[in-house]
């Protein structure tokens, strides 16, 4: 009697191993398949997070980069460009972001001489995260602020206005304010044409009117007058 029961304690004791090692096969088949199925949904969410973060981040570039312009041209009646809208870049800067301020200031007057010390340095110890240090800069000095590696730059670029022919018949074309909208002459009595993106084109040859000018202005001199005024007509 005895025999048989240590015979069966014996099996028993077999039993319940190879039971405990099938369970521990069975819980090590499903840690590995849970650790598995982990993996693949991690990969495949930051693949989509990935992907979404580089399309909001282009679609955000795009709109920084290429700030909409649709103000008209302004021509002459002889088809001379009297006025158009370019894009520059503007020299900006978050004062939180930079490490050492003295540092920053030397950098920039090394390319910048025209900023004033003083003016600088309260700009960069304000609490504001955007302050504009100058309205454009060229493209040779975008490529020297790249170089320095300065904290906190910003290059966002703006529309601005130009007149190809400077002071020629600007007495009649006007201006425009910050905003690119007309404030006087021509760009004030046709902005909302303009800035639909109609082009407006003026009687004025501009040839003639750059011949009356200089003709009037020799006349002015030359007599020591306080102003003159010309006509011009067909004979």
């Amino acid at each position: 009697m005895k025999v048989l029961n240590f015979f069966h304690n014996d099996f028993s004791i077999n039993n319940n191993l190879k039971l405990r090692r099938i369970k521990l096969f069975v819980c090590g088949i499903l840690l590995i398949f849970s650790f598995a199925i982990i993996s693949y949904k991690t990969i495949l969410l930051a693949s989509v997070n990935k992907a979404s973060t580089k399309k909001f981040v282009s679609k955000k570039n795009q709109q920084v980069l290429i700030p909409k312009s649709n103000r008209g041209n302004i021509y002459s009646r002889n088809g001379e460009l009297l006025a158009t809208t370019i894009k520059v870049n503007t020299l900006n800067i978050n004062p939180q972001e930079i490490l050492n301020k003295n540092e920053t200031i030397k950098k920039l007057k090394k390319i910048f001489p025209q900023l004033n010390d003083q003016s600088l340095r309260k700009k960069l110890n304000t609490r504001k995260r955007h302050i504009n240090l100058l309205r454009e800069i060229s493209p040779n000095e975008h490529v020297l602020l790249l170089k320095q590696g300065i904290e906190g730059i910003k290059i966002e670029p703006r529309n601005k206005r130009v007149y190809p022919n400077n002071n020629l018949v600007s007495h009649i074309l006007g201006g425009t304010n910050i905003d690119g909208e007309g404030i006087a002459g021509v760009e004030k009595s046709f902005n909302n044409r303009l800035l639909n993106g109609k082009d407006v084109t003026i009687s004025i040859h501009n040839g003639i009117q750059y011949i009356t000018e200089k003709i009037l202005s020799e006349q002015i001199k030359k007599f020591e007058a306080e102003g003159g005024a010309g006509i011009v007509m067909n004979a």
